[in-house]
């Protein structure tokens, strides 16, 4: 993967990070009914998107379930390590909604990526080394 797709993933992931670390986190007034699934579902999507994207553009034509799962199975587990983190953060707790908010955002993003985005069309073909 290309550098400063790295550096812009870790910084997404710092953000993320800081925002889980706060007891209570900054947020828009969101008055709708599962807002906070909502803004989990777009955060880890944009995680998954940027990773996507990472991957692709690395020019590494590798296993195509790399290209598939990978960030999905990246932006779970981070999730995962997310929601754990914020068992030791006053005022915050584990919870298995927010994690299947996070891995629903992070499936359809990259269920759009593959099916609409990155999937090969017979007049673009893959770039070689």
């Amino acid at each position: 993967m290309r550098t400063h797709y790295v550096i812009l993933i870790v910084a997404y992931c710092g953000a993320i990070f800081w925002l889980s670390s706060q007891p209570e986190p900054p947020a828009p007034d969101l008055t709708f009914p599962g807002a906070d699934k909502a803004a989990h579902a777009l955060i880890y999507g944009g995680l998954a998107g940027l990773t996507s994207t990472g991957i692709r553009r690395s020019r590494k034509w590798s296993d195509p379930r790399l290209l598939r799962y990978g960030p999905l199975v990246f932006a779970v587990f981070y999730g995962l390590s997310d929601e754990v983190h914020q068992l030791l953060v006053a005022k915050r707790s584990f919870s298995l909604l927010d994690l299947a908010a996070d891995a629903l955002g992070a499936a359809l993003v990259q269920w759009v990526l593959c099916l609409w985005v990155w999937r090969p069309s017979p007049l673009r073909q893959p770039e070689r080394e």
